[in-house]
């Protein structure tokens, strides 16, 4: 019994410490982070069910139901994200229609806490024979704010960040 548990243990540990270097790395997406953390969950709680051989077989059955739930809600998060990165790109190709230094401003449809605007700063320039214009971009998330400016070029009919 002390034996399955320190093995539990250490495999807990070890996915734990996969799973954050995961997340640390900045090489996965909300839908993948969660597929794993629910995976890990999954496996923990799965094995609180079984004895002896019914243990292996409660982490199995746990981590694969963790990691479907897992993987449904960050791809949720996803699609999220992508909704409020469209909203913030609307509003810079607006502010470059309209004159230096008004603001178009977004706010999300899901969360409250996340807004943004888009200005128009200084005026246009010629770069390399195109017609190009710097928008500053900002975000609100939780009350902290991130900006920076990105330089657009009309490139046939349409603006493109550069």
């Amino acid at each position: 019994m002390k034996k399955n548990m320190r093995i539990t243990a250490k495999l807990i540990t070890g996915v734990l410490l996969s799973v954050s270097l995961l997340v640390t790395s900045g090489c996965a997406n909300k839908q993948q982070t969660g597929t794993v953390i629910g995976a890990v969950v999954g496996v923990a709680v799965g094995s609180l069910v079984g004895k002896g051989d019914g243990q292996g077989v409660g982490m199995l059955v746990g981590g694969a139901i963790g990691a479907l739930v897992g993987n449904s809600v960050g791809q949720t998060l996803d699609e999220l994200d992508e909704a409020e990165k469209a909203k913030a790109e609307r509003a810079s190709l607006d502010a470059l229609e309209q004159d230096d230094g008004e603001k178009i401003e977004w706010n999300s449809d899901d969360d409250e806490d996340i807004s943004g605007s888009a200005e128009l700063i200084g005026g246009g320039y010629e770069k390399q024979g195109e017609s190009c214009r710097p928008v500053r971009e900002l975000v609100v998330i939780d009350g902290v704010s991130s900006s920076k400016v990105v330089e657009y070029c009309l490139k046939g009919n349409s603006w493109v960040a550069s």
